[in-house]
């Protein structure tokens, strides 16, 4: 249940209303000439032009708003969270790409584990009155394959959409990597998932 509850908060209202001034730092991973690389995925992405490097905290910020969500939402309080981050950008209010690691020793399957986050999600937006539409689907990033959970959400009438939300997750090795992209319009859309096209991975 602690990946669980850890993996979903980290993806509900993911992005940030406020700014800061501290400078981001990263707490696992590096950026090389505009790459960033992981070695605990063997995870190369390349940093579109323009995205910002989110900060601490900021970072804690969306996992606040996350956490208090979910805990409204099942009416239980969320234990500490033992995901680390890694790479968190944004372009601006609705554009954003967030993603974690999180170690997974726990007994079972860890398919079941990932259905119980997607329902998680689905649920708290739906919850918060937030009309969405939903499709799952299978892609492949880097040689390897990815669950995909797509999400769109709308205005109340369901005539306008607010924003679209793409959250990918994948066990390799004896961890997790969750990724959401969130968008609103086709041009950011374009480079943020050209760029995650481009990702490399050396330790399937």
């Amino acid at each position: 249940m602690k990946y669980i509850t850890t993996v979903a908060i980290l993806v509900i209202l993911n992005t940030p209303l406020v700014a800061f001034s501290k400078q981001p730092t990263l707490i696992e991973g590096q950026i090389v000439e505009g790459i960033y690389k992981n070695n605990r995925f063997g995870w190369e992405f390349p940093i579109p032009k323009g995205w910002k490097l989110l900060s601490k905290e900021e970072i804690e910020s969306i996992e606040g708003k996350g956490k208090k969500a979910i805990e409204e939402t099942y009416d239980a309080e969320i234990p500490a969270m033992s995901h680390v981050p890694l790479l968190h950008l944004r372009k601006n209010l609705f554009n954003t790409f967030t993603s974690t690691a999180q170690a997974y020793q726990e007994d079972g399957d860890y398919r079941v584990e990932r259905e119980a986050v997607f329902d998680i999600l689905k649920n708290t937006y739906l919850s918060r009155g937030i009309t969405i539409d939903y499709y799952r689907s299978r892609e492949t990033i880097g040689g390897l394959e990815f669950e995909v959970l797509h999400i769109t959400m709308y205005t109340p009438d369901k005539q306008t959409v607010i924003v679209h939300q793409i959250m990918y997750d994948r066990l390799i090795g004896d961890s997790s990597l969750f990724i959401s992209v969130m968008y609103n319009n086709d041009q950011d859309k374009k480079i943020i998932l050209e760029a995650l096209s481009k990702s490399r991975f050396t330790n399937p």
